[in-house]
């Protein structure tokens, strides 16, 4: 009886000291490498997300990342960090992100007068490739200022088939199309270490498709939370047009969003 009450007694102060281990500290060290920064994860760290970008640390200085959401979309993606110096004051890194996919898409319409209607089944193939340098600067612990820039290089085809019926006459053809556009970005971000298990982000970016007309400014903040694994993070964000461009008119201004996030 003596023995079943120690091991009792054990097993009771064991689980109290599990109970209350301080969950492990993320941003101890005041860099936030959640943020698109010079920062990389710690090697070996791996970090799955729920919406967002899932990375894991190679080496302290190289990080790979892939949005998994997209990869189940049929567009596998790629992201390669590279840190080139971090001193604690000034860190510099670059990263490469590839993606390529295709998108299966049926649709048709019909006009009554005269009598004509139309399909297409078929794929809608694209590519992607950004190159980014980004330059961070830390003049306290906690506080980082982040400037990011780069070029960027789009591709877009269609490949299927497409009929028409008009006036009772039968039409089938083959139908393919394409192009490809180069761009630029740049964007800056500040980074906040509230603490060991809390990080506020505010980022902003500016991305341009050269001949194509079109820009867009997109701008958010964040909060994360960091328990022992799981990460919470809400926030906000916002699309705005650039002058003279023609994307996104209808969308809201400003919108909430949330994602979660576990690291091992």
């Amino acid at each position: 009886m003596l023995e079943k009450a120690l091991m009792l007694r054990r097993t009771t102060f064991m689980i109290g000291l599990l109970l209350a281990a301080p969950a492990r500290a993320d941003w101890e060290d005041g860099r936030v490498p959640e943020g698109d920064n010079a920062f990389t994860l710690r090697r070996h760290t791996l970090e799955l997300s729920l919406l967002g970008r899932s990375s894991f640390g190679i080496t302290d200085r190289v990080e790979i990342s892939t949005y998994l959401p997209l990869d189940f979309v049929l567009f596998p993606n790629l992201g390669l960090e590279f840190q080139l110096h971090d001193d604690g004051v000034w860190a510099t890194s670059f990263k490469l992100t590839l993606g390529a996919g295709a998108y299966p898409v049926v649709g048709g319409g019909i006009i009554p007068y005269p009598p004509v209607a139309t399909g297409f089944a078929g794929f809608v193939a694209a590519g992607f490739q950004e190159g980014e340098l980004m330059l961070s600067a830390r003049p306290a612990r906690a506080l980082t200022f982040t400037l990011r820039g780069g070029g960027l290089a789009v591709e877009l085809g269609v490949i299927g088939i497409g009929g028409g019926l008009a006036v009772y006459v039968p039409a089938v053809l083959p139908i393919t199309a394409g192009g490809a556009t180069v761009g630029a970005t740049g964007g800056a971000e500040i980074d906040m270490a509230l603490g060991e298990h809390d990080a506020f982000v505010v980022s902003a970016d500016v991305y341009w498709l050269d001949g194509a007309g079109e820009g867009l400014a997109m701008g958010s903040v964040g909060w994360t939370h960091a328990w022992t694994h799981f990460h919470l993070t809400v926030g906000a964000y916002t699309l705005v047009d650039l002058p003279d461009a023609h994307m996104f008119h209808d969308q809201l201004p400003v919108a909430p969003y949330a994602n979660a996030y576990w690291r091992f």
